[in-house]
């Protein structure tokens, strides 16, 4: 058991009870709107690492084409009818996608109406950056190839914007191609440089083939801070595959699934995180038991499954997406073989379930089920999804899980800290655990501050034990632990359910010493922890 050293840690060592994560709701059926509007139906989700929500609403105003709503955290950022900032004398007609970004931005797909024609364009927040019919201008195609439909659309904190559309080329038979294409804009949405990665003809390695078809749907592509994307590419006349930036292949339809006996079928939802981490759903060859979801090259989940949050075996999926947090944690959503007992999962632990979680009050008596069902913050803290309330009707859902992520060096630490177990809320219990010491009897501490280092080029400070990652003119604490016996070593914290806690922000740093030995000091990786509110 480790020990603490200064106050405002002190009281996270005290008994407290452990309280349970309970959804929020954000924005319900019947609610009034700012404009004086009334919530008819609540639609597409997305949230930040901030806990800052989207959604996509449709309202009681009598002018159906200005009665839906693109609201931030309950204020409508933008509605149907009003003026739009390209092309000059359109307007906006209807919402087709919407997702978010890093720092408040957003990326839409809206069809617009230019006079008596309606057309789709592309926007970062609320400057147009390409429409259908307009040129690709990309130099990997003809001047003349334009826009046809655009299906999906994917931004990072570096406004890299990833869009899966169809394109008409002049130099490729054929009325119109799926395209990858890749924007970098500024920070007023202008494009700074576009590539087309990924078109039809297009010779492929990784496959051996060239380009017939692409995945067509917003959960067949994913974006992470580096830049690098996943995307199903279907060859002409071999079997899809999920590539990795196109060259590395991480499943190919027909290949031996990591199931016994068993290989992939169709791959469809794909998902990727800021670590390289993926997760994707695929059918399975047979007549049985024939849904998986894989993460990390491992099996995660198998239909027929018994699981312990549903009163039978787990059912195949729906259209809900994949979301791979940096936390490491997987958000899903299952069902059983019947499509009963509907659930909104983290990991295998229970979000929200129909006919058994109540929110403010109301039983939840569905969890939708199609492309849009919910969202989790790239960093894992915050979720959101769409529910049907009991008494009420359509409802957005909020859930906070704190956060505990890795720290990104330049090195790669000899030791190992992670969570063990719990969570970073207010009123609950998370463990950490220390592991891969230089010997026996080693001693662990635990560093704690308020700060982590970072250089211009994102490293830590180099020392003899490795890689430095928490500012020492932060550091708040040491805690001890108990010498090192070949097993992790485990640092228990319990959380007070205190509210000024909310968001405080920490960064820890296993270290293990010992004397007379060489190395002396082994440090491991760094954690970032941010307390939620339960």
């Amino acid at each position: 058991m480790s020990s603490c050293t200064f106050p405002v840690f002190a009281a996270f060592f005290l008994a407290s009870a452990s309280w349970a994560q309970t959804p929020s709701p954000r924005i319900r059926e019947g609610d009034a709107l700012p404009s004086g509007d009334h919530v008819t139906f609540v639609g597409t989700n997305q949230i930040d690492d901030r806990g800052s929500w989207l959604s996509l609403v449709d309202s009681d105003f009598a002018d159906v084409t200005q009665d839906a709503f693109l609201l931030r955290d309950g204020q409508v950022l933008v509605r149907e009818g009003v003026n739009v900032a390209g092309p000059a004398g359109a307007t906006l007609d209807d919402f087709v996608f919407v997702a978010s970004g890093a720092g408040g931005d957003y990326v839409s797909i809206l069809k617009v109406q230019l006079g008596v024609e309606q057309i789709y364009g592309l926007y970062f927040d609320d400057q147009l950056v390409a429409l259908q019919h307009g040129a690709v201008g990309a130099p990997e195609v003809s001047a003349a190839a334009t826009w046809g439909h655009f299906q999906g659309a994917w931004l990072n904190g570096s406004r890299a914007l990833l869009v899966l559309g169809e394109i008409s080329n002049p130099d490729v038979a054929g009325p119109k191609e799926d395209a990858l294409v890749r924007f970098q804009l500024d920070g007023a949405g202008a494009v700074v440089s576009k590539n087309v990665l990924l078109t039809k003809g297009q010779f492929v390695p990784a496959v051996n083939g060239k380009v017939n078809i692409l995945g067509s749907l917003a959960t067949t592509c994913a974006l992470n801070a580096s830049g690098d994307f996943l995307s199903l590419v279907y060859p002409t006349g071999g079997p899809g595959a999920l590539l990795e930036n196109l060259d590395i292949v991480l499943a190919r339809e027909g290949d031996p699934a990591p199931i016994a006996g068993r290989s992939y079928g169709l791959l469809s939802k794909v998902a990727l995180n800021d670590f390289g981490e993926s997760a994707f759903t695929a059918t399975l060859d047979g007549t049985t038991d024939t849904y998986c979801i894989i993460r990390n090259g491992q099996k995660f989940a198998q239909a027929g499954d018994v699981v312990p949050f549903l009163p039978s075996p787990l059912g195949n999926g729906s259209a809900a997406p994949l979301s791979l947090a940096n936390s490491g944690d997987l958000f899903w959503r299952a069902s059983d073989a019947t499509g009963a007992s509907a659930t909104f999962l983290r990991n295998m632990e229970v979000i929200v379930q129909e006919n058994v979680t109540q929110i403010g009050g109301a039983l939840v008596t569905r969890v939708a089920l199609d492309r849009d069902a919910f969202d989790a913050s790239p960093d894992g803290r915050f979720w959101a999804g769409r529910v049907e309330l009991q008494g009420i009707g359509d409802a957005l859902v909020t859930a906070d899980f704190g956060l505990v992520v890795p720290v990104q060096g330049c090195a790669t630490n000899t030791a190992q800290l992670r969570k063990a177990s719990g969570d970073a809320l207010t009123g609950q219990r998370l463990t950490l655990a220390l592991d891969g010491a230089q010997a026996l009897g080693a001693l662990p501490a635990l560093l704690v501050g308020t700060r982590g280092i970072r250089s211009s080029a994102g490293c830590g400070a180099a020392t003899v034990g490795g890689e430095l990652l928490v500012e020492p003119a932060s550091r708040i604490a040491t805690l001890f632990g108990a010498p090192w016996t070949g097993a992790a070593v485990p640092f228990v914290i319990d959380i007070p359910p205190a509210a000024a806690l909310v968001d405080l922000e920490l960064f820890t740093q296993g270290v293990f010493a010992q004397a007379g030995g060489a190395p002396s000091l082994r440090l491991a990786n760094a954690l970032r922890i941010q307390v939620g509110a339960p």
